[in-house]
């Protein structure tokens, strides 16, 4: 083999170990990118998803608020329908209390 075969040879070799470290090297970069898009997209999902949680729970409180309106509401019905039969009944136990003890005694 003459010496600018050698040389040559020795080139190429050289050559591809600058291929094989610029490889790896490019490899390293493209990993260390889809690692770092992964951790943003996964802090992306994160916020979406308690953005969601939040306007579920903003939904969920809303919806109660309208429930226990809906029952102060019934309850106020139902408050004011007792007070109204207590005063009739009111009027009732006056007029039997009386009549028991206005009627004995002979002051009616």
């Amino acid at each position: 083999m003459s010496i600018d075969v050698l040389r040559s040879i020795a080139q190429a070799e050289r050559d591809a170990d600058e291929i094989i470290k610029k490889s790896v090297a490019d490899c390293r970069q493209i990993v260390s990118k889809a690692q770092d898009e992964a951790r943003q997209l996964i802090d992306q999902m994160i916020k979406e998803a308690q953005k969601e949680g939040d306007e579920l729970i903003a939904q969920a409180e809303l919806a109660a608020l309208e429930e226990v309106k809906k029952i102060e509401e019934n309850t106020k019905t139902e408050c004011v329908a007792l007070q109204q039969q207590a005063r009739e009944k009111m009027d009732l136990a006056v007029d039997i209390i009386m009549g028991r003890i206005v009627n004995p005694y002979g002051n009616s």
